[in-house]
This record gives structure tokens, sequence and C-alpha cells, in this order.
């Protein structure tokens, strides 16, 4: 009876020290994450800015963009 509770304890000791270790790579993993989200939240809003700045004015509904993709459209077929 002894032995098993000495087998059962050190099983214990055992999975709480695992835990221990899981829970700390959670908290590594979740800093990590974080920083990545944080990363991609600024390169967005650059690439936001940088659309603004050469967007041109009269292409705020996309007309300019599509006339181009209907252009290259139309050369593709003649090729």
């Amino acid at each position: 009876m002894a032995k098993e509770k000495k087998t059962l304890e050190d099983k214990v000791t055992e999975l709480t020290s695992l835990l221990g270790d899981e829970e700390e790579r959670a908290k590594q993993l979740a800093k990590t994450k974080n920083k990545y989200e944080a990363i991609i939240a600024e390169l967005e809003e650059r690439l936001k800015k940088e659309q603004e700045v050469h967007t041109l004015p009269f292409d705020q509904y996309g007309l300019f963009s599509e006339g181009i993709i209907t252009l290259s459209r139309r050369l593709s077929a003649r090729l």
C-alpha cells in the first residue's frame, strides 16, 4: 500500500511539473502571437497609408484599376 502511494505521489509530482512546463509554453506562445499580430496590424496600416498616397484622385471608385484590368484582358485575348 505504501509503495502504491509513493508511486502515485511520484506520478502527481511528474504531472505537476509537466503542467508547469506547458503553462510556460502557453504564455510564450501567447506573447509571440501578440507580437506578430501587432506587426501585422502595423504592416496593414502602412499598406493602407501607402495605397492612399498612391491612389489617383479620379480612382476613388476603382475605375482606373478596373480599366487597367479590362485593357489587360483585351490585350491577352489578342495574343
